[in-house]
């Protein structure tokens, strides 16, 4: 069994319409109320059991950074901004659930704007097609090895090329 859930978004965006599925705006209290979730609906802190609900914690990273509030679910909705190195800020709930052995994370929709990490500007990229986040951040830095479960209909645009590849020495179109 699964569960989509917790949001370990940060609630620092008032008019984002996603704000009543957070554990608020405070970092420290996401990130309890996270590991506190998580080691609940998944048996205890040491991964997976029998009894386990395989909780994937999302929404990686900075969902709840909306532009203008707006949802990334939408076109009109589509960016996560952020202002200095604020992204650290976001990452922190997630360590909570890392520290519970979460089985899995779900990446945002979220292109983030004017993101930074220890000063290098973080390419503008959908947080699920983004290997800085996901490889670098999430799997190295932050040791994760749990699945990596794309939020709904992140390929829902996805032509030919995206479905099915390119034969090796083809160029795509």
């Amino acid at each position: 069994q699964e569960a989509l859930s917790p949001q370990a978004d940060i609630a620092s965006e008032p008019r984002w319409a996603r704000i009543n599925g957070t554990f608020g705006d405070s970092p420290e209290l996401v990130k309890r109320m996270v590991r506190g979730y998580i080691s609940g609906i998944q048996d205890g802190t040491h991964g997976l059991t029998p009894q386990s609900v395989a909780a994937i914690v999302k929404h990686w990273v900075g969902y709840g950074a909306a532009k203008d509030g707006w949802d990334s679910h939408s076109a009109y909705g589509k960016y996560a901004l952020f202002t200095g190195d604020n992204l650290a800020t976001h990452i922190y709930p997630f360590t909570g659930a890392f520290e519970a052995h979460v089985a899995g994370v779900m990446p945002t929709y979220s292109i983030l704007q004017n993101a930074h990490w220890h000063g290098k500007a973080i390419a503008p990229l959908a947080a699920g097609f983004n290997h800085f986040l996901l490889t670098d951040l999430l799997k190295k830095q932050y040791r994760f090895d749990g699945i990596i479960l794309s939020d709904w209909l992140i390929t829902n645009d996805c032509n030919a090329v995206c479905e099915n590849g390119v034969k090796p020495g083809e160029t795509p179109v």
